[in-house]
């Protein structure tokens, strides 16, 4: 299978096509193996999903997601932080093309189950509030925007500032 290390180094070098067909590679001799169902499918197709929004193929980004995303709440359950990682990342590809009501729902699931989390990692909750008061602005929604941009503010305020510059 193809090496997950050559995978990273290819997208660090912003080579993303050839990180794309060693994922493609290995996605096919994974579900030979374990079947397509198994959570390192569910891995490499989060992980290919988010190459595809690099190459701005939001589309095909939105159909791996989907796919890990159900892989991942089957295999993991519905309050896995995979689950979280994974319906963030279809978050954001579905803002990618406008879709800002599905792109909500994604958002406040995962919203939802780091915040259940024993440490939330609040950087990435307060990202997340960020996202939702974007996506309600562009539904024309803007009190309920001003609520998540106050509630971002708020969590960004009673934290060092340094935590915050490699998330937003």
């Amino acid at each position: 299978m193809a090496n997950h290390n050559a995978v990273l180094d290819l997208a660090k070098k912003k080579k993303y096509k050839d990180a794309l067909y060693l994922h493609n590679h290995s996605l096919d001799e994974q579900t030979k193996v374990f079947g397509p169902e198994h959570p390192i499918v569910a891995s490499t197709l989060n992980s290919m999903g988010s190459i595809l929004c690099k190459l701005n193929f939001a589309e095909c980004a939105i159909e791996c997601y989907e796919q890990a995303l159900e892989i991942r709440t089957k295999s993991n359950g519905q309050d896995s932080l995979k689950v979280a990682d994974t319906a963030y990342n279809l978050a954001l590809a579905l803002t990618e093309i406008n879709n800002y009501s599905e792109a909500e729902k994604y958002f406040l699931q995962a919203l939802e189950i780091y915040l259940k989390s024993p440490e939330p990692n609040w950087c990435l909750v307060s990202t997340i509030l960020h996202c939702l008061g974007g996506v309600l602005y562009f539904l024309g929604k803007l009190d309920e925007a001003l609520e998540w941009y106050k509630k971002t503010l708020e969590i960004r305020l009673n934290f060092n500032p340094l935590d915050f510059l490699s998330v937003t």
